[in-house]
């Protein structure tokens, strides 16, 4: 049996890139900032709208993890023969959901 949410779990359950450290300036290394967020076991990672987080390595999003990006921008500074992120997923039911992607390199 499913259990209702108020409104303030709700709340609890989502995180934003910037409360792990992310700058979202094109510049700076958000890698581990961005990573740190999706492992943070909440269930919905948001970005700031419009900001460009810049990645030098592959970020995985976990399982039942969603993620809005918001109109942010991902660029991948990273390996050309590594993918910029990876959704991780261990069956249709566990799938990480992504709104709004834009990545560039």
């Amino acid at each position: 049996m499913s259990r209702a949410y108020n409104n303030v779990e709700k709340l609890r359950d989502i995180v934003s890139v910037i409360d792990y450290g992310a700058i979202g300036n094109g510049i700076a290394d958000d890698t581990a900032a961005l990573q740190a967020a999706f492992n943070s076991g909440r269930a919905l990672v948001t970005f700031e709208p419009g900001a460009n987080y810049r990645i030098t390595n592959t970020v995985t999003v976990p399982p039942q993890v969603s993620v809005d990006f918001q109109t942010a921008k991902i660029t991948y500074a990273g390996a050309r023969d590594r993918p910029a992120m990876i959704c991780g997923a261990q069956d249709i039911g566990n799938a990480a959901t992504l709104r709004n992607v834009n990545i560039s390199s």
